[in-house]
């Protein structure tokens, strides 16, 4: 991925989800606060707690994704991933 420049907020979000992507948990979850407040498709998820046992359900799924794009402001950030072909 080529970057020209890269925010403190777009450097925080691809260090989050490549945490989480390739199975690293502990590291992930070094970027969540304690009261995070998730909307997922099942409803509100509450909590660092209940949010690392929300993720870990499917992050082994989620691993081998490559990013294929990323950009952002001070505020909001946007990637794209897609599986590598085995």
């Amino acid at each position: 991925m080529t970057s020209v420049s890269q925010t403190p907020a777009l450097e925080t979000v691809l260090a989050y989800h490549r945490a989480w992507t390739s199975g690293n948990l502990d590291s992930a979850m070094g970027f969540v606060d304690d009261d995070i407040v998730c909307r997922a498709p099942d409803g509100a998820i509450t909590g660092k707690d209940a949010y690392r046992a929300y993720l870990g359900g499917f992050s082994q799924m989620m691993t081998g994704l490559t990013d294929i794009a990323a950009f952002g402001d001070d505020q909001h950030v946007c990637c794209s991933t897609a599986r590598t072909p085995r």
